[in-house]
């Protein structure tokens, strides 16, 4: 974590959405699925983290009191912001899960969490098409 970028206050605000993501998800599929056996939100793996991207990147973004935006989704630095405090937090972490090999592996290596970065990357310039159509209609993006 850099001082003097934002992370201090965002990489915390990540894990939470990670763990509030995790907690939901699994929750719903135990309901579907009673035999479902709950995948703890840490440590944290490219596996557990693909599924928290894919929320993450078809969601809208959120305004100061929580509340969806109309139009709106996630950018490209947020995502990679987001990649980055997870494997902060599994960097930092990988000694109190030493025994599993998927904890100790970085993010980045996976081909899931780098395709779902470089996509986040290539939208951008739809993104933000998108959220200039949305103003035009009078709609803050």
């Amino acid at each position: 974590m850099k001082t003097g970028k934002g992370t201090e206050i965002a990489y915390p605000r990540h894990i939470k959405n990670y763990v509030n993501f995790m907690t939901a998800d699994q929750a719903a599929r135990q309901t579907e699925n009673p035999e479902w056996r709950i995948v703890p939100p840490f440590p944290i793996t490219a596996r557990n983290v693909a599924a928290f991207l894919k929320f993450e990147t078809t969601r809208p973004k959120n305004n100061s009191d929580g509340e969806p935006i109309l139009g709106t989704r996630l950018g490209y630095e947020t995502i990679k912001q987001c990649i980055s405090a997870l494997e902060n937090w599994r960097h930092t972490h990988e000694h109190e899960f030493k025994d599993d090999n998927e904890a100790l592996r970085p993010l980045r290596e996976d081909a899931r969490i780098r395709t779902y970065e470089a996509n986040a990357r290539t939208s951008e310039s739809e993104r933000n098409a998108d959220a200039q159509l949305w103003k035009a209609k009078g709609t803050t993006a």
